[in-house]
Formats: C-alpha cells, structure tokens, sequence
C-alpha cells in the first residue's frame, strides 16, 4: 500500500460573507417599534451632551467670526439676565446661605444698549449715504427693518450663538437673540474700537438689504402726498401726472402709462391696469 503524504497550504485565505447577517433586518424594524413607541427625543439643550466645554466654544465662536474679543467680555455678551434671576431662585429654593446665593456674573445690558446705539447711528448713516435721495421717512422705515427682533435673531442664530447663551427660556427666543447680538456689537467695540464694531455691522447687518427692493420693505400708504411733501421741501411745485400711453382700452388686457412732472420736468413714469 502506497500512502501518500498530506501536504497543508503555508498560509489560508480566509474570504469575508458579503452582506448583512438575516437578522440585522429584523433587528433594526425592532429598533424603529420602539423608538416609535417612545416618541420623538426630547429637546435638550447642547451643553446638557457629555462632550460640551463652554469656554472651547467660546474661543472657536471669536475665531470663526475673527474677532479678538477677550472670553471675559464674551461671557458677558453672552450672559442674559434672566439667566442671573433664575439661577439665583434655584439656589434660593435649594436653601444656600446668602453668600453662594448670588451668581457672580455680569448680565449683558449694557453692551447691549451701546451696541444698540452703534447700530442705530451707523444704520442711519449708511442709509442716507447710500440713497440720498430718499426722505427721512424711508430711512427711517428702512433703519426699523434692520433692527426689528426677527431681522437681528435671524443674524444671530446663524452666526451661532443659539446654543452659546445663557438664558431662562429654552428654546430661545427672538428677542433675546436680538439682545444677545446688540451686546456682541457693543462687546467688539468695547475689547477694540468703534470703527471695527461698526464693520462688524456693515458685514452682517446691512447685507441683509442685498436683493431686497426698497418698496418691498416700505408700503407708501399715500405716494402722491409723500411725492408732494418731498418736492415741498426742495422747493418745487405739488406733482402732475399726465397720461403718456395707453393700450387696449375696455378690453382685459389693457395698459396705461402715466408720467409724472413737475415745473415741467420729466421725474418718471409707470404702467397701470387702469386710469384711477
């Protein structure tokens, strides 16, 4: 008998299974059963996460929006004072002695109004520089616009500063976002100067006009009577509007032109479905 010896390969190849286990399937409907039942996650805030480090986020939030504002001042910028009372009623319930009571912390009310009064100024100034030729009451319809609690929370959530503030009410809410970026102004003019915290205001403020029309944001209730006043105060005789074109008469497509004058010089013109 002849036995031939069995010879083993030096090295196996072993071959991964493509694809997923049969039960991975039935593990995951089971999964989505009862996150179902559960109901959707409750909202919470970012800093109740393991990984959340305030002072970290406060370096990265003034290096994102390169500006060398000192954590201190950020702090503050950041601190609302509902923040103070409500922390300070807790510990008052927990029955802590008078000294712990009191939170040692600045609230931001006061770079808020000097970062309000920097806005207002520097708004109005760019308006009138921009379009000279617009009354006092489109300025002002325009600087209202720009410093409503919408307009500058808007700016502020999407600058990040939603999950940064320390504040009473979660979610936050619109005016307090509104605050917060006031006091964020008044906080770059406070570490640097007021020329930078007005830039600061032309980059995030002011574009908030790009692409708008001006009479999208401001509704003439009366434009003859503005348009007279205006030519009033320059001197100038009331308005005359003359029928320049017309097209289409008692049809439903039809159109007038209609120029306005005054002292006999051509100010514009603009079509309409009627005469009225």
């Amino acid at each position: 008998v002849h036995i031939i010896p069995l010879t083993l390969p030096t090295t196996v190849q072993v071959l991964p299974k493509r694809g997923m286990r049969m039960t991975y399937a039935t593990v995951l409907r089971v999964l989505k059963k009862r996150r179902k039942l559960a109901g959707p996650e409750r909202l919470r805030h970012r800093s109740e996460w393991d990984n959340w480090n305030y002072k970290a986020e406060l370096f990265a939030f003034a290096k994102r929006l390169n500006e060398p504002v000192s954590e201190e001042t950020l702090r503050t910028a950041f601190t609302h004072k509902s923040y103070i009372i409500h922390e300070e009623n807790r510990r008052k319930q927990l029955g802590l002695s008078t000294e712990d009571i009191e939170v040692k912390l600045n609230d931001n009310s006061a770079l808020a109004l000097k970062g309000t009064e920097i806005m207002s100024s520097f708004i109005k100034a760019f308006i009138r520089h921009s379009y000279p030729d617009l009354p006092e009451e489109g300025v002002a319809v325009l600087h209202d616009y720009l410093m409503t609690d919408d307009t500058l929370s808007h700016i502020s959530t999407n600058i990040g500063t939603k999950d940064l503030i320390l504040c009473a009410e979660f979610p936050v809410e619109n005016p307090t976002l509104a605050t917060v970026f006031k006091a964020l102004v008044g906080a770059i003019a406070t570490d640097m100067n007021q020329k930078q915290a007005e830039t600061f205001v032309l980059d995030f403020v002011l574009t908030q006009l790009v692409g708008k029309d001006v009479f999208d944001i401001w509704e003439i209730p009366n434009p003859l009577a503005t348009l007279d006043a205006l030519l009033k105060k320059h001197g100038r005789t009331p308005a005359e509007s003359r029928l320049v074109f017309e097209s289409g008469r008692n049809t439903i497509q039809a159109i007038y032109k209609v120029a306005v004058y005054s002292d006999k010089e051509f100010l514009g013109q603009g079509p309409g479905e009627s005469v009225a």
